[in-house]
């Protein structure tokens, strides 16, 4: 019998051994923040009354007012709302071509 309990110590050992030996596991690494893309909130007067409103930009960093035609701010997910600033209008670049013009050559 004791040729049968070492055996059996003998197996239990190198079971236990094996196992200890193993490889071990490591938890994974968490994922990345996503980039925190900047919104631009711009406050425009209704184009039919002309009347400007008011809008308070917002997050869990803080707050802005928006209170003047073309008053604007950018927010973040991950910082206050920018200062206030006022984004001037600017002419869109028109097109000066005539149907009459003749083709390139």
């Amino acid at each position: 019998m004791s040729s049968g309990r070492s055996r059996l110590l003998l197996g239990l050992a190198t079971v236990v051994l094996t196992a200890a030996c193993g490889g071990k596991r490591v938890a994974p690494a968490p994922p990345a923040p996503a980039p925190s893309i900047p919104t631009l909130v711009v406050l425009l007067p209704d184009p039919e009354t002309r009347v400007t409103g008011r809008a308070i930009v917002f997050n869990e960093f803080g707050s802005t007012n928006l209170a003047a035609p073309r008053a604007a701010s950018r927010a973040t997910a991950t910082a206050a709302p920018g200062a206030v600033m006022t984004i001037t209008r600017r002419r869109r670049a028109t097109s000066r071509c005539s149907s009459n013009s003749s083709p390139m050559r």
